[in-house]
């Protein structure tokens, strides 16, 4: 049973409630030994406004908040399939809240599953101080 009053499930179940979702199926569970909620469902237009239909599936984790950990988004066969996928690591406060600590896209072509593209985001800390005017900076720039 998901708390579906933390802001990443809200969010979760919108999109799974919106037109045009199917979910296809619910299954609960262990992942890499953590416990893990999985969602399967088909969507015919992704976020992006890409058209599908997409075969998707989500892991979220009960242990932290209810917070996505995973998510695979698959379109089309052979050499014209795409598959798009993500997942997260959280850190989690004093509180028990769930803070994004890193975050990997990866957009794969084709049956083989050749990336064409790899996004990766790293936070080294989080404050809830109000920032600064040059709070925002690049490593390395």
């Amino acid at each position: 049973q998901c708390d579906w009053s933390s802001d990443v499930c809200s969010s979760d179940l919108d999109m799974l409630q919106s037109g045009g979702v199917k979910i296809t199926g619910f299954k609960t569970g262990t992942r890499d030994g953590e416990r893990m909620i999985q969602i399967q469902y088909k969507q015919q237009v992704g976020p992006d406004g890409g058209y599908g239909p997409w075969e998707c599936s989500l892991f979220i984790s009960p242990d932290e908040g209810y917070a996505l950990r995973n998510y695979s988004r698959t379109t089309g066969q052979g050499g014209r399939q795409r598959t798009i996928r993500g997942s997260l690591r959280y850190t989690l406060d004093q509180k028990g809240v769930p803070l994004l600590e890193r975050y990997v896209r990866k957009d794969a072509q084709g049956a083989n599953g050749t990336v064409n593209e790899q996004q990766t985001i790293g936070i080294s800390s989080f404050e809830t101080a109000t920032p600064n005017k040059y709070f925002f900076r690049a490593d390395g720039i």
